[in-house]
């Protein structure tokens, strides 16, 4: 990469004066001096080069004006580029194709659901024949038990991308709220004789890594794509939680069991999850197109984590 692949136009700083000398051209910023030597081929096309610099000169205009000096030109830019000598030259105008919030909230709603229409993944698949077993709905309370206990501190770097101060607070008691969860899933853990202290973290399954790892590498760089993986992994899901109480019954596994589950789910089902999803998409929309497709194609990503995570589920062996 060169300074041509950042300026749209490049130009000599105003501070910037140019004076030719025996050797060549001395180039002067503040208390700093810049000396190009030249031979004599090169003495004329520099010339030129650094009076058209003066005004900025696009990328196009290169190769039109300087034919096959065009590529020591472009060395000259991005060395002096290097010394900060040249800087933007060019205007930007504001895209006009800009995503709203409304908008990317309607494609992302339209992912979810399209997903949700398609889908046949392998465990709720046993869920809803009633053929899941023991071994299977304990590994999802585990696994149900990582995500919980590591999510908060995953996703509390999005606070440093939030300035207003009202959502501020708002995701900090967001956060805040989901921060001891964990122990809610360990008593479900305990009812099975589970400790949680003994459940290593390298023992998860390999798309619940995949997944949290996601929320924390996209809470630190991108919020907007965060929203979107909130409103993917916290969309309410009451029928699978009917099916997995139905099972876990079949089972026999203790109501202990089942309950804290359940009694999370609902936080879920009737908290601010989506809500603070939708918070986060307007404050930072309106954005490029590219940015907005981006942050979607995180959600389909999140998507394929879950179902991934469902068939590991679904291989999981009986005890």
């Amino acid at each position: 990469m060169n300074a041509l692949t950042f300026l749209k136009q490049p130009c000599l700083r105003a501070e910037v004066s140019v004076e030719e000398n025996d050797a060549g051209f001395a180039l002067h910023l503040r208390s700093s001096t810049c000396q190009i030597e030249v031979n004599a081929a090169a003495r004329l096309p520099l010339r030129h080069l650094f009076s058209s610099l003066v005004a900025g000169l696009e990328h196009a205009e290169l190769d039109n004006a300087f034919g096959d000096f065009a590529t020591e030109a472009r060395e000259v830019i991005d060395q002096l580029d290097r010394f900060g000598y040249v800087t933007e030259g060019g205007s930007f105008a504001m895209p006009s194709d800009l995503v709203s919030s409304s908008v990317f909230m309607r494609l992302l709603r339209g992912i979810a659901d399209e997903n949700q229409e398609q889908a046949t993944p392998a465990f709720t698949a046993q869920l809803r024949s009633g053929v899941a077993t023991r071994a299977q709905l304990i590994r999802y309370a585990v696994e149900y038990y990582h995500i919980v206990r590591l999510g908060p501190g995953l996703v509390a770097p999005l606070l440093n991308w939030i300035a207003e101060p009202k959502l501020r607070a708002d995701l900090s008691d967001f956060v805040g709220e989901e921060w001891r969860h964990d122990r809610l899933l360990a008593q479900s853990l305990a009812a099975v004789h589970l400790d949680p202290a003994d459940i290593p973290q390298a023992a998860m399954l390999a798309p619940t890594f995949a997944l949290i790892a996601q929320l924390g590498v996209r809470a630190t760089l991108d919020p907007l794509a965060l929203a979107a993986l909130l409103y993917i992994y916290e969309r309410p899901n009451p029928i699978f939680h009917e099916l997995y109480a139905a099972n876990c019954a079949r089972v026999g596994l203790p109501a202990n069991f089942v309950e804290p589950i359940l009694r999370h789910a609902s936080m879920n089902n009737v908290g601010r999850h989506e809500d603070m999803a939708t918070l986060v998409v307007e404050h930072v929309c309106p954005v490029a197109p590219e940015r907005a497709e981006g942050a979607l194609a995180d959600a389909t990503v999140a998507i394929q984590h879950l179902q991934a995570l469902d068939l590991a589920l679904g291989r999981i062996g009986f005890i």
